[in-house]
């Protein structure tokens, strides 16, 4: 075991973006996701979508409540409206739909009639979501679906997935763009939460586990994984603590830096007297507890003077 060392230096505080989050309980923008997150904000939601059958589209003309309707186009690409009769409307835009039912209107019907036209489900639209969720699949999109409402379709995020990167792959220009998205930005109201198109693919990562050894005069030893920040006293807890021989104020953390393995001291004693921060683990980090001598012999010639007492008490009966 190895046996504290004065001159081993303070564990340094160094803190990742990671780590900074799970502190202040607030995400740390990362300037790439924040850009993708922005160009994907300013892309306008399923403009160029060509409608088909079985679309359900919301039909206003202005200021004649009685011609406007909710209708679904029927399977040889029409809608059905008062007035108008069949219309067929698949594979029209939006827009291209909207043009042609105003000419429609007011060739006999009305003066300089105004046409809206919403579609409220996409039937021939799908979105694809994979990765740490709980319920990986294809599914249709019912009208503007955002990023958070389709990791919801997919049973929302499992509780090993990467939050602060989860990408976002979408056909453009003959090819495929990814964009990263931190869902937290969202969830915090920092970002707005974009919308995703046809044939978009949601990916989201897992965290990947790392690990702690703690060893020396703890009760339970051993490898320990985790995936959120953890720091020297968590990792202590989760080996159960120390045992009455632990040294608090003498433990030692071995790390890996550049090939090389590095020794710091911990003062556990300080830290939970609130005089020294608890640093964060590093993935690979070895926890070493000295015992203290002094009081490890106590213990032995405690254990020797016990039968000796023992001997005492039954004489004297």
């Amino acid at each position: 075991m190895a046996s504290p060392s004065a001159s081993a230096p303070a564990l340094p505080n160094t803190v990742t973006p990671q780590q900074a989050r799970f502190v202040s309980g607030k995400a740390n923008a990362d300037p790439r996701v924040l850009a993708d997150m922005q160009a994907l904000g300013r892309q306008p939601a399923n403009t160029v979508y060509p409608i088909g059958p079985s679309d359900l589209l919301r039909v206003e003309v202005f200021q004649a409540k009685e011609l406007s309707v909710e209708v679904r186009v029927d399977e040889r690409g029409s809608i059905t409206l008062p007035l108008l009769g069949g219309v067929r409307v698949a594979g029209l835009t939006q827009v291209q739909a909207e043009r042609r039912l105003t000419e429609l209107l007011g060739a006999n019907l009305l003066q300089n009639p105004q046409v809206s036209i919403f579609i409220k489900e996409f039937t021939n639209q799908r979105i694809t979501v994979e990765g740490a969720v709980n319920k990986q699949g294809v599914f249709p999109l019912s009208g503007r679906i955002s990023v958070l409402q389709a990791i919801a379709l997919a049973g929302g995020l499992a509780e090993e997935a990467k939050a602060d990167s989860v990408a976002l792959f979408r056909k453009e220009g003959g090819g495929n763009r990814v964009y990263y998205i931190d869902i937290d930005l969202i969830r915090e109201g920092r970002v707005n939460d974009p919308f995703v198109m046809n044939d978009d693919r949601i990916v989201v990562p897992r965290a990947e586990k790392q690990r702690v050894t703690v060893e020396g005069e703890v009760k339970k030893p051993g490898v320990f994984t985790y995936t959120e920040p953890t720091t020297v006293l968590q990792s202590i807890a989760l080996s159960q603590g120390l045992t009455s021989l632990g040294m608090p104020n003498k433990v030692l953390l071995f790390r890996q830096s550049e090939g090389a393995e590095q020794t710091f001291g911990v003062d556990l004693k300080a830290i939970r007297q609130g005089r020294s921060q608890d640093p964060f683990v590093q993935n690979g980090d070895r926890i070493v507890v000295p015992r203290s001598d002094s009081r490890y012999w106590l213990k032995e010639f405690a254990g020797l003077l016990s039968p000796l007492n023992n001997l005492g008490a039954f004489i004297a009966r």
